[in-house]
């Protein structure tokens, strides 16, 4: 399976003492897309807003479903739109449902894949690969939609 490590460059303190539009003009490869709305109390987290599907409750459920419904691809293959998933792996262990931790949507792959991203009650962002919280993970695997 292709499975990327990956170093994620926002650290737990950077998150914490900046906002959505704080964070935006921090980094310059980071984009503030859309701030979250009181209002809005479906599609709040990644997994949501990545599979369009409000009824996934959790990042191993929406794993499962990536799992069954999408077929890993290398990163040479990736294209816009397809799914990107993010894992804390320890040792010599593999993707798994347990393990994963984020999703994004491939939005560009010009010079460098950039993606979308829910960070969880936090805005809409797109950023390089590696622009993301540190806690979502440090290896990456690429999925295409199965009969696409």
């Amino acid at each position: 399976m292709n499975t990327y490590k990956i170093k994620l460059k926002i650290n737990k303190n950077t998150l914490r003492k900046n906002n959505d539009f704080g964070l935006s003009k921090m980094f310059n490869d980071l984009k503030l897309l859309d701030v979250p709305r009181e209002y809005d109390i479906h599609n709040n987290f990644c997994f949501n807003w990545a599979l369009k599907d409000e009824d996934i409750d959790n990042c191993e459920e929406a794993y499962i479903k990536i799992y069954k419904n999408y077929y890993p691809i290398t990163k040479d293959e990736a294209g816009e739109g397809d799914i990107v998933t993010f894992h804390i792996i320890r040792g010599q262990g593999i993707p798994t449902a347990l393990n994963c931790k984020h999703f994004a949507i491939i939005s560009s792959i010009y010079k460098e894949i950039k993606i979308k991203s829910k960070w969880g009650l936090r805005g809409m962002f797109e950023s390089t690969l590696t622009r993301l919280p540190n806690i979502y993970g440090n290896y990456y695997q690429i999925w295409r939609v199965k009969n696409a």
